[in-house]
């Protein structure tokens, strides 16, 4: 991994007036730059909030999050966050931050799914898909727990077939934090709602080599996915539908192995299952085993 570390850059983009080790990733000079401002509505001086509705457009778009409302501008590439003065920067990262950058990513065509991302060997990436529920930031705290490189939480952005890591950290509900041994050193964050693990600073950029797709189930088993079952799968996970998609590009990702992990809702299964995860997506990569499948 290369030595020098910016703060202030995640998901592909460098943030312009933000700067925290949660946004310490390597290798980011050529990303493009959002400025961010963030403007207090309550207290001494502040502006009223105004009612706005929430719309995406082609130059500008305007979100409301559980902790503030974003403003983007498409053609100054600024980004203004709108919120209390008590919010912390910790809300900021994360939940505020990745709704701007999937937009932006958007406008700079890239495509953006709701994913995580993991690196066993600090090249190439494997995209981790779940829906609400189906265990994805648990699997990656246990993946980083047993020393795998995990890139990004809950936005994956993609570029061509190279995705980008996102802030150094992954939010848990207390009973996964408590199952998984995340003691109180783990700072709380969103209201005392999540264990916030942090991940130390990783690389910006990583090949994208296939999807890992999770669900529950009685018993545990990899399969891989036929092309016909890649394209809804793929369709079914992308963060901005308001600006279209881009069918050529997730046709070509299509092309990549997508591979589905069912597993019982077991904490003790799920640990064994994560330390034992690199040696299985290889096997499945294999073409006899896969001929089998």
């Amino acid at each position: 991994m290369p030595n020098q570390t910016d703060h202030n850059a995640a998901y592909g983009f460098k943030w312009a007036g933000l700067s925290d080790p949660a946004l310490a990733v390597a290798g980011s000079d050529d990303w493009p730059t959002v400025s961010v401002q963030r403007t207090a509505t309550s207290g001494p001086g502040s502006a009223e909030p105004e009612a706005e509705p929430e719309q995406v457009g082609e130059d500008a778009a305007s979100i409301q999050t559980l902790a503030a409302r974003v403003r983007l501008d498409r053609p100054s590439s600024k980004l203004e966050i709108r919120a209390p003065n008590a919010l912390p920067v910790a809300d900021v990262i994360h939940p505020v931050l990745w709704p701007a950058a999937a937009v932006f990513a958007r406008w700079h065509e890239h495509e953006t799914f709701h994913a995580g991302a993991v690196s066993f060997d600090g090249h190439g990436a494997w995209a981790i898909l779940g829906a609400h529920g189906a265990g994805k930031s648990s699997l990656l705290a246990m993946l980083a727990l047993e020393g795998v490189e995990v890139l990004v939480d809950d936005l994956l952005v993609v570029a061509g077939k190279r995705c980008f890591a996102g802030p150094r950290c992954i939010d848990l509900r207390p009973e996964a934090a408590e199952a998984l041994s995340i003691g109180p050193d783990a700072p709380l964050v969103r209201s005392s709602e999540r264990r916030r693990l942090t991940l130390p600073p990783c690389s910006g950029e990583y090949g994208l080599r296939g999807f890992l797709h999770l669900q529950w189930g009685a018993d545990v088993r990899l399969e891989r996915l036929l092309p016909v079952q890649r394209l809804p799968l793929l369709l079914d996970h992308r963060r901005v539908i308001g600006l279209g998609a881009d069918f050529e590009h997730v046709l070509d990702l299509v092309a990549l192995p997508v591979i589905r992990l069912t597993r019982p809702p077991d904490w003790h299964a799920s640990r064994r299952l994560a330390a034992d995860l690199e040696r299985s997506l290889f096997e499945l990569q294999d073409p006899q085993l896969l001929n089998a499948c």
